[in-house]
Parts: C-alpha cells; sequence; structure tokens
C-alpha cells in the first residue's frame, strides 16, 4: 500500500498496514481532489475499497488508540484514564504484567 501511494504519504494520506486516512489542511472541495488522487492510485494498482468501512469528510476520528483532529492528535481520553486507573505493582509479576 506504501508503494501505490508512494509520494502521498504524510502530504495527504497516512497508511498503515491495510488502512488509509486521508487528511485535508483546505477545505471540502480540496478533500475530494485529494480523496479522487487517492482513488485513482488505487485503481491504477487494481486495489479497490470496501464501502462499509470508509468514512467521508469527518472532522474528528478515532485511529490506533488516538483522538484525531484538526487540532492535531491525541491519546484517546479513556485510554489514558484506564492507565492512570491501573492498581500499582506491588512486585515483578505484577510489574510485567502491566508493561506488558
Amino acid at each position: 500500500m506504501n508503494g501505490v501511494l508512494r509520494g502521498l504519504t504524510w502530504l495527504t494520506c497516512l497508511v498503515y498496514l491495510d488502512d488509509i486516512v486521508v487528511f485535508t489542511r483546505g477545505g471540502i472541495e480540496q478533500h475530494v481532489l485529494e480523496l479522487a488522487c487517492v482513488f485513482e492510485r488505487l485503481a491504477a494498482a487494481g486495489l479497490t475499497l470496501k464501502l462499509k468501512m470508509c468514512k467521508f469528510a469527518v472532522k474528528t476520528m478515532e485511529y490506533l488508540g488516538h483522538q484525531l483532529s484538526c487540532d492535531g492528535v491525541r491519546p484517546l481520553q479513556r485510554l489514558v484514564t484506564a492507565v492512570q486507573e491501573f492498581p500499582t505493582p506491588t512486585d515483578t509479576v505484577e510489574a510485567k504484567r502491566f508493561v506488558h
């Protein structure tokens, strides 16, 4: 996937395994143009998308344990809270369990 979208990654999209996140610094018109560019690359490579797995023109999204938005990237609060509320390990076995 990285090869198919080479030159677009980190400029208009991010790729992780079979996930593609297309982001836009402009308005919806710019977003549509950038989506079209990604779609053209995928089609040229013979790749297809599952529509039920796609979300378009969202302002915020959860991805890989983070909240992505125009304001930046933040860890999901529920995950931060889970780590903060984890009991303090009392021995090495519990410490290893926390780390792994």
